[in-house]
């Protein structure tokens, strides 16, 4: 006969397993650090996002969160797309959902907080010359 201590054990396993599911939301990080740097230094850096800076610098943003930076530097502009998509690490993250535990509902998860998400470079440089821009 299956007792009340049982049930109990069984209920608080359950919950357990539904709270570590989702395995890319609770070992990477929500956070990256984005860097600029401008040949000459001392160019502006300002971000969809609301950052701005002087390079060399660094930008923190969300991992998940794409963003456009404009670049400029005495009269001169670069528009600079940052994106994001699914990384080596997160792809690994993503797959210890279906391998150890939390299968279609850590994957669902994962993919609903972007947690597999990283940005596809972590450093972005921009030249500055009387002839163009590089980038």
């Amino acid at each position: 006969m299956i007792g009340l201590k049982n049930i109990k054990k069984a209920m608080f396993l359950t919950t357990c397993g539904i709270l570590v599911a989702a395995c890319a939301t609770i070992v990477k990080t929500r956070n990256e650090e984005i860097m600029f740097t401008s040949a000459p230094n001392g160019a502006t850096v300002q971000t969809s996002t609301g950052r701005n800076c002087i390079t060399p610098c660094i930008v923190p943003t969300r991992s998940k969160v794409p963003f456009t930076a404009v670049v400029s530097y005495q009269g001169a502009t670069a528009q600079i797309p940052v994106d994001v998509n699914i990384q080596a690490g997160g792809a690994w993250a993503l797959a210890g959902n279906i391998i150890v535990a939390g299968g279609p509902l850590g994957l669902l998860v994962d993919v609903a907080t972007g947690a597999a998400k990283e940005h596809k470079q972590k450093s972005y440089h921009t030249t500055f010359s009387r002839y163009k821009n590089e980038f």
